[in-house]
């Protein structure tokens, strides 16, 4: 699959969105070590990180082919793997700790200081 240009651009983009949430979590853990507050903005660590979960799950399955739809574990050279199981957690995962939705509102009332 590296060698299709696509999947390479997909890949590519998935790994800086991962980047760009690891910069901006090191950002507020910095602040936190420095005995800084975390305000509101925090939520967009959330927003980010669970949409960037699920875009690489939709991935895996999608590179996967037609793997990407077992029900349950498969041997993937020599290694047991489930993609399912990550894929319907990133769904569950944007859920758990207020939805994408209230973290949204969150970030527009508190931070941008728009209306809801």
């Amino acid at each position: 699959l590296f060698d299709d240009a696509g999947f390479m651009d997909r890949f590519t983009q998935l790994r800086l969105d991962l980047a760009d949430h690891a910069t901006l979590y090191g950002r507020f853990a910095d602040l936190a070590r420095q005995g800084g507050s975390l305000g509101p903005e925090v939520s967009i660590i959330k927003i980010w990180g669970m949409e960037a979960f699920q875009r690489v799950t939709e991935f895996a399955l999608d590179a996967a082919g037609s793997y990407g739809a077992a029900a349950a574990a498969i041997e993937l050279e020599g290694d047991r793997v489930d993609l399912l199981a990550p894929f319907y957690m990133a769904r569950l995962a944007t859920i758990g700790g207020g939805s994408n939705e209230i973290q949204r509102n969150i970030v527009a009332r508190h931070v941008l200081h728009l209306p809801t």
